[in-house]
């Protein structure tokens, strides 16, 4: 152990060879965490706590992780359990190494290691040993104090802590199952019922009528075919017959429509009228053209407008660019005057500046001489010339050093207002040349363009303008009333086109409806005369009429005699699909009649499958119900005033009878045990086999019942157990010592020493000298400052 419990630092306890131990030491030494490391390295869980899961308590406080590691020898073969815990920052444990090995070497080829993580681990443990956790701590480690509660508690108590202890809930919860699984089978059944319940109408008469059916449409089948055939012939003679109404119908129809227009006399005087608005709008139209074509002679032969307007508008433009050259020559000598008058005043201003600034200078050497003489000492070198100083020179130059200053400012700044105004001045100038040199070109360039024209031929040219303007306007008059005719001239020739289409319209009319009785064999047009021709037409269709009427009342009165005998037809054909349910449609019938027989076949099978379903829904439920009832029967059996009640009856008793033989090795014959109504009684042979309450013993003889008790149900559980399952040849008794006398001590003493002749290890945990003075091998644990540790001391 390190890091476990009171167990700081590496400690290692070793039983080899050893067959009865103590464990000694004062309370709070360290001794039952010695148990504890074994349990733990098993199953990683300690029995003391509340919660034998909760691991975190072992890690002693002053370290972070705590190693246990437990060699020991099963069947002939040595193992070792392996547990490495760690404290987390939340204040638990995790598991950082765990692992099951075998120490001896294996016959095979196998690995060591039989198991590696804490689930695993402890599943191999619980399958090597044959033991869970709970089974391991009532077996090898008894739990003294519970089996004091265990002989003295009432019957509930005690039936519930002897089926935790021999694990006897598992008989209710296989009870429980069987009460889960019956009302599974119930309901299951009540499903399976609740089906059947939906198809109580269906029942094998059913089917018999469906088959009854069937043989029905198998006989109706061949009369059908018949009727619909005869109903089909008469369906073709009345179509035949309608058709032949539809023609005559068709015929009348086209007859009826020939008719004579009404304005058929006067189409000829129409269209000659037509005819000569078209001639007479024509001859306007040629005339106005030539009067257009003179108009436009009289215009190419005078001046052109626009030429005479361009030589207008270059001499009104030389006038403007003359006058425009006069003005600003005259501006362009002032200006000079004004550029010459402004560089002479800056010319005088930077003379006067240039003095100022002269002054400003010798102003500032006095004012630097001054200063230098104001160091100068009477009867001393002077540092400039090296002369002896006989007078120190009593001068102030301020006042004439601030006025050279102001002057040369004020000179400075007229020189910058005069070169201001020079600049001014010499662009305003160049301004005024650059304008007069445009003016100029631009009169030079225009009167070169025009230089076979003076400025004298404007009135003559102002004259020509006016002609060439009358005349363009005579043109224009012209121009309209060529157009007007032109439009006269198209509108008549359309009057005179809509006309005749018109007289063509009324001919394809003709010719329309006469190809419209074209079948009726009219008679020819003679092409003549188109109101003759009309009228010929007219009078051979009132004739052809009258015949086509008399042909419809022959095709109508057959038409009835096939109609009635295809109503008799449909009457029988009703008589035989009414039983069916069919509706006497023939044009559907025979679909009908297939989908019927083929419904019905397909509900046959139907009904017998689902009737097949339905008996075995039958044998299910039946099946359910039994199962239901063998669980229900299992159920009560094992609840706990059945199986269960009895089993803990006969292990109490069986329990009884092994403690009692050890309560009389541990009394000397004085004390055994019975059960009445699983209740303990102890039976005193000193006193005639009086039966008196457990309550009544003393707490030496308190503690030698419960011994006795802990001691049978650990053979009791070793007897239980498979055949296969290895034996455990070890045994720890933790505690209860303290309150035995020395006789009944020295009689727990030899009990515990005639256990280990039986071939196991056999170690009490106590405190009391006198006990652990009797075992040959004694382990003292005393606990220092900071760890546990463990001295082993032969007697």
């Amino acid at each position: 152990m390190e890091g476990f419990s009171t167990f700081l630092e590496p400690t290692e306890v070793d039983f080899t060879e050893v067959d009865l131990v103590a464990l000694v030491g004062p309370t709070g030494s360290g001794k039952s965490s010695i148990i504890d490391a074994i349990t733990f390295a098993l199953y990683g869980s300690v029995s003391r706590y509340h919660d034998a899961r909760l691991v975190a308590p072992v890690i002693n406080q002053r370290a972070n992780e705590a190693r246990v590691r437990l060699d020991f020898e099963l069947g002939g073969r040595e193992y070792a359990a392996v547990r490495v815990i760690r404290r987390t920052r939340d204040g638990r444990a995790t598991t950082r190494e765990a692992r099951l090995e075998v120490i001896t070497e294996l016959d095979d080829d196998r690995s060591p290691v039989l198991a590696s993580g804490a689930k695993e681990l402890t599943e191999a443990v619980e399958n090597l040993l044959g033991l869970d956790f709970a089974q391991f701590t009532r077996t090898v480690v008894l739990p003294q104090g519970e089996f004091a509660e265990f002989l003295t508690d009432d019957p509930a108590n005690r039936q519930k802590l002897l089926r935790r202890l021999l694990d006897i809930e598992v008989y209710a919860r296989m009870g429980s199952l069987a009460r889960e699984q019956a009302k599974a089978a119930a309901q299951q059944a009540e499903v399976l019922e609740g089906q059947l319940a939906r198809y109580t109408e269906l029942t094998p008469a059913l089917l018999v009528v469906q088959q009854a059916l069937l043989d029905q449409l198998d006989g109706f089948g061949p009369v059908a075919v018949d009727l619909l055939d005869r109903l089909n012939r008469s369906e073709i003679r009345l179509v035949e017959l309608r058709a032949a109404v539809s023609d005559i119908d068709a015929d009348l129809a086209r007859v009826v429509l020939i008719e004579v227009p009404k304005d058929m006399a006067d189409r000829g005087e129409t269209l000659a009228a037509l005819r000569l608005d078209l001639e007479q709008a024509r001859a306007a139209l040629a005339a106005a053209r030539i009067a257009r074509q003179q108009a436009i002679q009289a215009v190419a032969a005078a001046a052109e407008p626009a030429a005479i307007e361009a030589a207008l508008l270059g001499l009104r433009r030389m006038v403007e660019l003359s006058t425009d050259i006069l003005e600003l020559s005259t501006e362009e000598t002032t200006a000079q005057a004004s550029v010459h008058e402004a560089l002479a005043a800056l010319a005088k201003a930077e003379v006067v500046a240039e003095q100022a600034a002269d002054g400003l200078r010798t102003a500032r050497l006095g004012a630097d001489a001054a200063a230098w003489s104001s160091s100068l000492v009477a009867g001393e070198q002077c540092p400039v010339c090296r002369q002896t100083v006989t007078v120190v020179p009593d001068h102030d130059p301020s006042a004439e050093l601030a006025a050279a200053v102001a002057a040369a400012k004020s000179a400075a700044a007229s020189v910058d207002e005069l070169r201001v105004r020079a600049n001014v001045t010499t662009t305003a100038a160049h301004t005024v040349r650059a304008r007069l040199e445009v003016r100029r070109n631009e009169h030079d360039a225009l009167g070169r363009s025009m230089a076979t024209v003076d400025l004298e031929e404007m009135p003559q040219l102002e004259r020509q303008l006016d002609h060439a303007r009358a005349l363009a306007a005579t043109a224009k008059g012209v121009e309209a009333a060529v157009a007007s005719a032109e439009r006269a001239a198209v509108d008549a020739e359309s009057r005179l086109e809509q006309g005749e289409t018109a007289d063509r319209r009324l001919r394809l009319t003709f010719s329309s409806q006469r190809d419209a009785v074209a079948p009726l064999g009219p008679p020819p047009a003679a092409g003549v005369s188109l109101v003759a021709d009309w009228a010929e037409l007219q009078s051979w269709g009132e004739v052809t009429q009258k015949r086509r009427e008399a042909d419809r009342l022959a095709v109508a009165e057959e038409g009835r005699a096939v109609a009635a005998s295809k109503a008799d037809l449909l009457g029988d054909l009703a008589a035989g699909t009414e039983p069916l349910g069919l509706a006497p449609e023939p044009a559907s019938l025979p679909a009908s009649l297939a989908r019927l027989q083929a419904a019905t076949e397909a509900e046959i099978a139907r009904l017998s499958e689902r009737l097949a379903e339905l008996d075995e829904w039958r044998v299910d439920a039946s099946g359910l119900r039994n199962e239901q009832r063998v669980n229900e029967s299992l159920g009560r059996q094992l609840a706990a005033g059945g199986f269960e009640g009895w089993l803990l009856t006969e292990a109490l008793e069986d329990l009884v009878d092994r403690a009692s033989v050890r309560l009389q090795e541990l009394s000397n014959g004085q004390y055994s045990l019975a059960a009445q109504d699983r209740t303990f009684r102890i039976v005193d042979h000193n006193n005639a086999g009086e039966q008196r309450d457990v309550r009544t013993l003393s707490g030496g003889e308190t503690f030698l019942a419960s011994l006795a008790l802990a001691l049978a149900l650990a053979d009791s559980i070793r007897d239980l157990a498979p055949v296969d399952t290895p034996r455990l040849g070890s045994m720890v008794l933790d505690e209860g010592f303290g309150t035995l006398d020395a006789e009944t001590l020295d009689v727990v003493a030899s009990t515990i020493e005639e256990l280990s002749t039986s071939g196991r290890l056999v170690g009490v945990v106590t405190h009391i000298e006198a006990l652990a003075e009797r075992m040959p091998v004694r382990y003292l644990v005393s606990k220092g400052v900071t760890s546990s540790s463990v001295e082993r001391v032969l007697s």
